[in-house]
């Protein structure tokens, strides 16, 4: 039969290592220049997550601010709009009995007359009311 050790093909070796030769301050030093920025790394997501979410809280809640301002803004619009209008101010002046009647024909006039800048263009037409 063949020897077993001419048919393989590896071997082995004994390889020795002098831990002796290594000191105590390399072998620490290496951990801590691996293990620092380690830890300095999962602080900074750590951080940086929790400040994320706060952001993000914040933005939905200045989110829910901000429409609601939009509808306030929508409502007193439209209450701007009632409050001009004709119908209201009639009942406005029956509500409050003020006794206001319309002028008599002839109290007052319109007159037009063109609003010149001070920079020789003309302006807008202005409409005055003048009472006799």
């Amino acid at each position: 039969m063949r020897s077993t050790a001419a048919t393989r093909l590896y071997r082995y070796e004994m390889l020795e290592s002098n831990m002796a030769q290594v000191s105590r301050a390399g072998v620490v030093w290496r951990l801590l220049v691996v293990i620092i920025p380690a830890l300095a790394v999962a602080l900074a997501f750590v951080w940086l997550q929790s400040t994320t979410e706060k952001l993000e809280q914040r933005l939905a809640t200045l989110r829910r601010e901000h429409e609601l301002r939009e509808k306030q803004v929508g409502n007193l619009r439209i209450e701007l709009e009632t409050y001009k209008s004709g119908r209201y101010i009639v009942s406005a002046v029956r509500r409050f009995d003020l006794e206001l009647r319309p002028p008599y024909p002839g109290q007052v006039r319109r007159v037009s007359m063109h609003r010149s800048s001070g920079d020789g263009e003309s302006g807008d037409e202005v409409g005055l009311l003048a009472r006799r």
